[in-house]
């Protein structure tokens, strides 16, 4: 099993997606993956380049988050420190979630764009609904088996 590539792969983290070239490719909004994407896990805090990037974000596109998680009392202290939608127990890659945000921003798939850290999970559901994709690195150190899982599923995204 081969993962698609993404639309943009990102030696880095969120922060580093280039603002004006989503613009120019017509991105109107933008589902994050919660965990580790835009927030250090369990901690339902944002550091303050997430949280400047995304008060820069909030102009100009539409946001919600999709999570596996569903811790619903830490993801209810997620909610108010980031006041953005979110959707949880997502079970990404399954659809449903990413199509329930797709109605509520009245969009095209072509205009949405997913972020995510997880190729199996973000990337393959945003393929899976036809929306562009971006894959970010991690926010944080992790352990050295959640490390060597992350680059055995880079290692089958796709090349071409």
């Amino acid at each position: 099993m081969l993962i698609p590539k993404p639309k943009y792969l990102i030696n880095g983290n969120v922060t580093q997606i280039n603002i004006e070239q989503l613009k120019l490719d017509n991105i109107k909004a933008i589902i994050f993956d919660l965990d580790s994407t835009i927030m250090e896990p369990h901690s339902a805090q944002l550091n303050q380049s997430v949280a400047q990037f995304l008060d820069l974000l909030k102009p100009d596109f539409k946001l919600a988050v999709l999570t596996n998680n569903k811790n619903l009392n830490y993801l209810e202290r997620v909610k108010e420190v980031l006041d953005l939608p979110i959707i949880p127990h997502a079970r990404k890659p399954a659809q449903a979630g990413f199509l329930k945000i797709q109605s509520m921003f009245d969009l095209d798939p072509q205009n949405i764009l997913v972020v995510g850290d997880r190729p199996i999970t973000d990337i393959w559901g945003g393929y899976l609904v036809k929306m562009p994709t971006c894959l970010v690195n991690p926010l944080q150190i992790e352990p050295k088996w959640l490390t060597l899982l992350r680059n055995l599923e880079r290692a089958l995204i796709k090349k071409n």
